[in-house]
């Protein structure tokens, strides 16, 4: 039985590692989030935001088995500017 997926894997200093996890657990497990809901997306810069998903879709990403998104709820107040760095790494093309 077990689990199928880690769900709402919040970056930063104090994270799970997720790169050590994906390598142990290759494509027995499934990820969700990474997207940093708490500094990046309400705060970071959009090459800070777009790097960040890069990173998580060339890193995490490749075989599949992740699910690009934040790792919690979008906060109050995040720019609508500030999510389309992710979307747009993720499909590949510009949104404006």
């Amino acid at each position: 039985m077990g689990p199928n997926a880690l769900d709402a894997m919040q970056p930063g200093p104090l994270a799970i590692d997720s790169e050590s996890i994906r390598a142990v657990c290759q494509s027995r497990l499934a990820f969700c989030g990474l997207a940093n809901a708490r500094q990046a997306l309400p705060f970071g810069t959009q090459t800070d935001r777009g790097a960040g998903a890069r990173h998580r879709l060339y890193v995490i990403a490749p075989g599949g088995g992740y699910v690009l998104s934040p790792a919690h709820c979008v906060q109050a107040g995040t720019p609508l500017e500030n999510l389309l760095p992710v979307c747009e790494e993720t499909l590949g093309k510009r949104l404006k």
